[in-house]
């Protein structure tokens, strides 16, 4: 079985085909890709900016997960940081309040199984 496939079947969130076009349809680099998300782990910035309630980093940090995560196919996730990005450039504390949890726990979750795919 290769990595995408044990992907898939790990995450179901992933869309291999955005991944694929993001990595130009190479097993390695995906899992690069992969790995180096995996590596990137925001969880603990996400949620020391959000308690801050510190906006200007929670948005640099939300533009990151954001990011990476189209970039390996998780493209609902990648939604909703996007949303969250754009609730900070709004200032939109209440967005940013009721959305945070939610967001914070499905990047969570996927990370780990990520990890496990490794």
């Amino acid at each position: 079985m290769g990595l995408a496939e044990k992907l898939q079947g790990l995450v179901p969130e992933m869309d291999m085909n955005t991944a694929k076009n993001y990595c130009g349809n190479d097993d390695m680099i995906l899992q690069i890709a992969v790995s180096s998300y995996c590596e990137q782990d925001f969880t603990g910035d996400l949620q020391k900016y959000f308690d801050a309630k510190d906006v200007p980093n929670y948005q640099i940090i939300i533009h990151g997960i954001k990011s990476t995560s189209l970039t390996i196919g998780l493209t609902d996730l990648s939604e909703k940081a996007k949303a969250l990005e754009m609730a900070c450039k709004e200032n939109n504390v209440a967005y940013i309040e009721e959305n945070h949890a939610p967001v914070l726990a499905l990047y969570t979750d996927i990370l780990g199984r990520l990890k496990s795919a490794l």
